[in-house]
């Protein structure tokens, strides 16, 4: 519905606007990552071989980016969004549901919130799991523990579970529902 390219459907031009939002390096390293990690599995050898060298070369300074940078594709993956999970939906606020908000603000979230969590446990801290969320994201990680995936990523997976695990147990709920106080048992 535009007029032309540079300006909007409602007439600004858009070499004007300015984004409010500043990526963060996680964001960068996130799509460098899975831009060398497609280019691994190319036919081209040399795109392979150049994509390989690149890959060893690079060390990324997020702590997500630092947890799956060895991961396939499919694990790195799979991780990322169990700890945007873990960490709390960035997929729902109070005021706006899932569908008011793009795509990218989505993901841009996602990867926001699982590098937070990722840097707390990279730093062992305290790391806070949502009890809504929780399962969905050990069930997450535990699915990279099946024969599809490499040695590699199933002993990473199995021992982020272990972390996570130890992690849950520590945390004190309270909560109106005796059920939900006893989650220190899971």
């Amino acid at each position: 519905n535009r007029p032309n390219p540079c300006v909007c459907s409602c007439w600004s031009p858009l070499p004007l606007s300015k984004s409010t939002y500043e990526p963060q390096e996680v964001e960068f390293e996130f799509e460098r990552w899975a831009q060398l990690q497609v280019r691994l599995k190319s036919l081209d050898a040399n795109l392979c071989a150049e994509a390989a060298s690149m890959h060893k070369t690079t060390h990324p300074s997020s702590a997500l980016m630092k947890l799956i940078w060895h991961m396939s594709l499919d694990a790195g993956l799979l991780i990322t969004y169990a700890l945007s999970t873990a960490a709390g939906s960035p997929f729902v606020t109070p005021s706006m549901s899932p569908n008011s908000r793009p795509s990218l603000q989505r993901a841009q979230a996602a990867l926001n919130a699982a590098n937070e969590l990722a840097t707390q446990l990279h730093e062992q801290h305290f790391a806070q799991m949502y009890i809504g969320s929780s399962k969905k994201a050990f069930e997450l990680i535990a699915s990279c523990l099946t024969h599809d995936f490499s040695a590699a990523d199933r002993g990473f997976a199995q021992s982020l579970l272990t972390t996570l695990i130890k992690k849950y147990k520590t945390q004190r709920w309270s909560s109106t529902k005796p059920q939900l106080s006893q989650l220190s048992l899971f």
